[in-house]
């Protein structure tokens, strides 16, 4: 891991991906034991698949004040912080008995998760070179499928005692992981172009949102982000209830087939990173975006071998396809979004995205409905033609990704200075190249 990461220190990334790590148990939670917590309730699967979503689209109205608060304020005290808000509310959705409650915690659930995807990328960007950011990001969105093990561990709980017992058990872990947090140092910030820039700089909302819009390639990211949204947010509870209403499949399956969901994310990570990784090391930052339209075409064929399938097995194929693709583009959408914006502003960009994401998922809320309807294998083509859309405006987001990076790069060179991660990156390309002096 020294060499992974330019003999930067491991512990701040191993905490922040720990930290991605336990919360995610709890949605991996909620998603496999979906069923039992609407029967508990006495939901439709459209009122415990609106429920489910809150947790992920409340960020849409937090996620720019979380960001505006990042880029003024500590940003490690902040994640410690909204930590310690998730572990309360994944113990209390084991406790809450009444659906205003229950709707409350996912709520604040939801704002606790949001550091993990505006706070934790900002931080980790200017902690580590540019040239390992691949690699750190696949590390940490590692965390997001790993949890899956959490889904068997979930169901074998809710089989035994209870699923509430579930909520109590995964969330453990969390109190541990925030104190931890707090010995890490706060990172300088640092431009794209590796200048670095005082913390105290107070750019207010339609200035900073102005700035983020006029980069032609992030201005394509957010659309991309949309789609993406609609198709991803709902994608997971959609599978299990899928698996409950067209193969029968019981609580400890559907924890199975979370496992399975997680399987292929890490695969997809591992692919998509060191796919990365690769243009990078060559300098070529503008197929970042197709790799991110790979990953979504894989997510197309997901869906479609899921909607298609007559047997159990053959679904859970397609389950694995579909995560897999939701891996591929991973570390290379957290690097492009970071190589585009300011430092100075590269919390409210992840942010911006994070809204953008979840005003997608609040649209494909209906997709439950849709399933109550006319079955959950319609569903799963929508999904899948949802990838194809977001594939195609990945696509798009590449014919500009060059035109922005040179802008980038003419705007940081302008302020003078070293290339971000500074003589660290410089001394990490040197020993590249003593290493491989053919390149």
């Amino acid at each position: 891991m020294p060499r992974w990461l330019a003999d930067r220190p491991a512990l701040p990334l191993l905490v922040l991906t720990g930290l991605n790590l336990v919360d995610e148990f709890d949605r991996y939670a909620f998603s496999a034991l979906t069923p039992e917590i609407r029967d508990t309730f006495g939901l439709s699967d459209a009122g415990i698949g609106a429920i489910g979503t809150i947790s992920s689209v409340i960020i849409v109205f937090l996620a720019v004040p979380i960001g505006v608060a990042a880029d003024r304020f500590s940003r490690i005290r902040l994640s410690a912080l909204a930590a310690a808000l998730w572990g309360v509310t994944a113990v209390a959705t084991g406790i809450v008995t009444t659906v205003w409650a229950l709707a409350t915690m996912r709520f604040l659930s939801g704002i606790g998760r949001g550091a993990n995807e505006i706070v934790h990328p900002s931080v980790l960007t200017d902690l580590y070179p540019s040239n390992t950011h691949p690699r750190v990001f696949q590390i940490h969105r590692m965390a997001n499928p790993a949890a899956g093990v959490s889904a068997l561990l979930a169901g074998w709980i809710a089989v035994q005692w209870s699923w509430e017992a579930a909520f109590w058990v995964l969330a453990t872990p969390t109190a541990v992981l925030a104190l931890l947090l707090l010995r890490v140092p706060e990172p300088p910030r640092s431009e794209p172009s590796g200048v670095a820039v005082e913390t105290t700089e107070r750019a207010g909302l339609r200035e900073a949102f102005g700035r983020l819009a006029a980069i032609p390639a992030l201005r394509r990211f957010w659309v991309t982000a949309f789609v993406l949204g609609a198709t991803i947010v709902p994608a997971i509870q959609l599978v299990s209830l899928f698996f409950e209403q067209v193969h029968d499949t019981g609580p400890f399956g559907r924890g199975v087939v979370q496992f399975v969901l997680g399987a292929g994310w890490v695969s997809g990570l591992a692919i998509g990173g060191a796919v990365a990784g690769r243009r990078i090391a060559n300098e070529r930052y503008e197929e970042l975006a197709l790799i991110c339209a790979a990953g979504f075409l894989l997510v197309t064929v997901g869906g479609l071998v899921m909607a298609a399938s007559p047997a159990q097995l053959l679904s859970g194929v397609g389950a694995f396809v579909l995560a897999a693709g939701n891996g591929v583009y991973q570390p290379s959408y957290y690097t492009a979004v970071g190589r585009l914006a300011p430092g100075a502003l590269s919390a409210q960009a992840y942010g911006c995205s994070v809204v953008i994401f979840g005003l997608g998922g609040t649209a494909a809320i209906p997709l439950f409905s849709v399933g109550d309807a006319y079955g959950y294998r319609t569903t799963m083509v929508i999904v899948a033609l949802l990838g194809l859309g977001a594939a195609a405006s990945a696509r798009w987001a590449g014919a500009a990704m060059r035109e922005s990076l040179e802008a980038v790069a003419a705007a940081g060179a302008g302020h003078g200075g070293p290339a971000r991660g500074g003589a660290l990156e410089d001394a990490a390309r040197e020993d590249a190249a003593a290493e491989h002096p053919d390149a």
